[in-house]
């Protein structure tokens, strides 16, 4: 029998945006190094193929450094934050800062040496930094809706989209084609991270957890998480991926390539603010009965 109820359960606000931030940028950063390895190896090398932009993977330590400076800032002291490396046996946090540190410096190297050795290291790193991040979320304990087992995965799975949507968006902006093996790249990642984000809200939820997550079934949410995020860009992709090879450098599909960029980010973007800022109730607390 359950015990008389001590606390209600309330919203948590130490985790805000400065939070939401550095798990964007860092996703998005880490997802963009690992996307752009893919696409080396999967994209066209000719004039104008996704190689331009893959020579800019480095960018990833930038944005993952500045999510880092975001953790910095959501700890209340950034001049305290060379004390995150203290607790690397039990600290999630503590394991996201060594890897992005690790993934920083080897992409860097990569950047400079053009070694297949750093860029292993550095990809290493950055699924390690991925796993850190949501490791990090899934072990607050007094926040019902992140103790499910899925949601570390649903981080590395939006950080693939993240990364992809960074891609698609800097291959635009730069006039480049996207070939057939890159978008079907992001349509991979795309249905992928739509499953698990549809499973997270709507079958991993017990009745407890669920309450937390009720404002994430709520339609104008799975319109901006799954309609506007993974509905559109991936008809946009099926559109480009039907395009006759003389016209992907055409304006038109540059202009579709971008939306479906853009699209990908503002759902990656929705996601991670829906889980921290609203599925963020924490435990109630019930006291025990005697029974003599």
């Amino acid at each position: 029998m359950r015990g008389p109820l001590l606390i209600d359960p309330v919203w948590q606000r130490v985790w805000q945006w400065p939070a939401v931030v550095s798990l964007i940028l860092g996703g998005a950063g880490a997802g963009f190094f690992l996307a752009c390895i893919v696409a080396e190896y999967a994209g066209g090398t000719g004039p104008g193929g996704i190689q331009a932009v893959t020579r800019m993977k480095w960018v990833g330590s930038l944005l993952v450094l500045t999510g880092l400076a975001a953790v910095a800032i959501e700890a209340g002291r950034p001049r305290s934050a060379r004390y995150l490396l203290n607790h690397l046996q039990t600290s999630w946090m503590s394991r996201e800062v060594l890897t992005g540190t690790l993934f920083t410096v080897a992409a860097v190297l990569d950047m400079l040496m053009s070694r297949a050795l750093m860029e292993v290291l550095a990809g290493v790193a950055a699924a390690g930094f991925l796993l850190s991040q949501g490791m990090m979320v899934n072990r607050a304990r007094a926040v019902a809706a992140w103790n499910l087992e899925v949601l570390p995965v649903h981080f590395f799975s939006s950080a693939l989209c993240l990364g992809f949507g960074t891609l698609l968006t800097a291959a635009a902006a730069t006039g480049v084609a996207a070939g057939p093996p890159v978008l079907l790249f992001g349509l991979a990642a795309l249905l992928l991270n739509a499953l698990i984000w549809f499973s997270y809200v709507h079958f991993f939820i017990e009745s407890s957890p669920g309450q937390a997550t009720l404002v994430l079934r709520h339609t104008r949410s799975m319109l901006q998480t799954l309609g506007m995020g993974h509905l559109l860009p991936l008809l946009l992709i099926m559109v480009l991926l039907g395009t006759p090879p003389d016209a992907v450098q055409s304006p038109l599909a540059r202009v579709l390539l971008g939306i479906a960029g853009v699209t990908v980010l503002l759902g990656g973007v929705c996601q991670k603010a829906a889980v921290i800022l609203q599925a963020n109730r924490l435990r109630e607390v019930r006291g025990s009965r005697c029974t003599g």
